[in-house]
Parts: C-alpha cells; sequence; structure tokens
C-alpha cells in the first residue's frame, strides 16, 4: 500500500476487498497489519475472526472475536 502505508481505514478496506475476491491470506495479512498500526482497532478484530471462522480456524476465531470484545465489551458483532 503504497500511497497510504500508515492509514488503518485503508487497510481495513482493501482486506474486505480482497476478502471478498478469496484471497484470505492477503486480506488477512491487511487486516493485521491494520492491528499493527491501530491495535484497539475493534472492525479489523472481528474481521479477522470472521475470516477465520469461515476457515473453520475456530480457536483464532475466537481469540479475535475476544480481543474484539475486550476492546469493546457491548460489541454486538463480536
Amino acid at each position: 500500500m503504497r500511497l497510504a502505508p500508515d492509514v488503518p481505514d485503508v487497510h481495513l478496506n482493501l482486506g474486505s476487498l480482497l476478502a471478498l475476491q478469496g484471497r484470505t491470506d492477503e486480506a488477512l495479512d491487511s487486516l493485521r497489519r491494520v492491528l499493527a498500526l491501530a491495535p484497539d482497532y475493534v472492525d479489523a478484530h472481528y474481521n479477522i475472526g470472521t475470516m477465520l471462522q469461515r476457515e473453520s480456524r475456530y480457536a483464532e476465531a475466537e481469540t479475535a472475536y475476544r480481543a474484539a470484545l475486550a476492546i469493546t465489551p457491548d460489541y454486538a458483532d463480536g
């Protein structure tokens, strides 16, 4: 992401687009970049959980969901 390497929202949106294309590993990399830039970005934790759950990686998904809930305990999607 040359144009906005330090903007979490850009990486979140890129991760969503990559996920829609079925490019799961790249999408997860993009979402993890969000967390490297903004560790408390609850939507990134949730999106990672959702993607991992779809991949049947349930333990990892639970960890991501729990991280989202730790940040925002009333996060309905989490």
